[in-house]
């Protein structure tokens, strides 16, 4: 079945936690820095863990919503997409942490629907949509 897509965004990604856990890890990095990861990640990013060598792992979980509630919950910072992270209530960027590359956002359709009015109208939403808001899955 062959496919026809678009690439609509890039995306970074960045470490978000609660404000306690990132002004103590801004303060200290010899402290440790608790982590949740995604259940197949062996550990934090190379670059956190660099920077907090205490860095430890304190819980997974194979998926998002979980990883995102033991984050607020203050379980350990997560690395996530930007647009997400900026956009859950009680998490803040650990800025110190540099951003890494992330999954693109994209629009794919079945070759056969290339004629679609109706792919077509949801595409010229998209689109436009996603090239004046790029900074929100790019930029802290």
């Amino acid at each position: 079945a062959s496919k026809l897509g678009r690439q609509l965004a890039v995306q970074r990604s960045a470490c978000f936690a609660t404000p306690e856990l990132a002004a103590a890890a801004a303060e200290d990095p010899q402290a440790p820095l608790d982590w949740v990861l995604y259940a197949d990640h062996k550990s934090p990013p190379k670059i956190a863990w660099a920077l907090y060598p205490n860095s430890r792992v304190r819980a997974r979980f194979d998926d998002m919503v979980s990883l995102m509630a033991a984050a607020q919950a203050g379980m350990g910072a997560l690395r996530m997409p930007i647009f997400l992270g900026r956009s859950t209530s009680g998490l803040v960027p650990l800025t110190h942490i540099p951003t890494a590359s992330y999954a693109p956002i994209w629009i794919v359709s079945h070759k056969d629907l290339r004629q679609s009015r109706r792919v077509a109208a949801l595409k010229d939403l998209l689109i436009p949509w996603f090239k004046q808001h790029e900074a929100l899955f790019t930029d802290l």
